[in-house]
Order: C-alpha cells, then sequence, then structure tokens
C-alpha cells in the first residue's frame, strides 16, 4: 500500500489493473459527505468520490466476499 495526497484521514491506496490491463490505484479513507457527515471514501484512479456510509460500506464489503468466493468457485477462478 502507498499513501497519496487526496487528503483523507486513514488513506490508504492500492495499486492494480483495470479490465483493459492499465495500472490504476484504488483509495479508501474518511472524509466528510455534502451535509459534514464523517463517511468512508472510496475512490478508483481519477475517477469520482463514491462515500460509504456504514450500512453502504458494510455492503460494500459483502459483495466483495460474495464475488471473490463466486470467483474460486468457477472453473479458472483464482
Amino acid at each position: 500500500m502507498t499513501e497519496r495526497g487526496r487528503g483523507w484521514r486513514q488513506q490508504r491506496t492500492i495499486t492494480t489493473t483495470d479490465t483493459a490491463g492499465r495500472r490504476v490505484e484504488v483509495t479508501t479513507g474518511i472524509t466528510r459527505d455534502a451535509n459534514g457527515k464523517e463517511v468512508v471514501a472510496l475512490a478508483i484512479g481519477h475517477g469520482p468520490t463514491g462515500t460509504l456510509p456504514r450500512p453502504e460500506g458494510n455492503a460494500l464489503i459483502k459483495n466483495i466476499r460474495a464475488a471473490l468466493t463466486d470467483l474460486q468457485s468457477h472453473p479458472g477462478g483464482a
């Protein structure tokens, strides 16, 4: 993981590849939403930031775990 400059608290960035094989950074951290409430933030590359209040953040983690499990159950899955 690397630290980058979005200015979020507890910011973490990993580098991976997009579906075309290009390097892309996925960044998470804590920021404030439009109403000033602290939320988890997720950004992919230089695209827009998604905010994840606790229920949505928990749902995202659940969806990622399910996708990884699905991938392992398919032939050729990692």
